[in-house]
């Protein structure tokens, strides 16, 4: 899932937003993305989007398993250090 920046065409601001494609999302993790049907795009289809806790929790899994690589490497990194000497 790629972050993106983006503008709300709706609202006329011109923010710069970062955020995530509700599309591209709902193809890994289809419960992270809502559809509201109060709200159609110009094909009639109910605007999504993406329940941005789930996306803050992934996020913070993803971190978690990158530190623990991060230490592996780092760890194995020393020991070969050590053998060198």
């Amino acid at each position: 899932i790629e972050f993106d920046n983006f503008k709300y065409k709706e609202q006329g601001d011109d923010r710069n937003l970062l955020g995530v494609v509700a599309q591209q999302v709902e193809t890994v993790y289809p419960l992270w993305v809502s559809q509201n049907s109060g709200f159609k795009d110009e094909n009639g289809n109910p605007y999504k989007g993406v329940y941005q806790d789930q996306i803050q929790f992934g996020v913070n899994i993803v971190v978690q398993e990158s530190m623990k690589r991060i230490e592996a490497l780092e760890d194995e990194v020393r020991k070969l250090k050590l053998k060198l000497k």
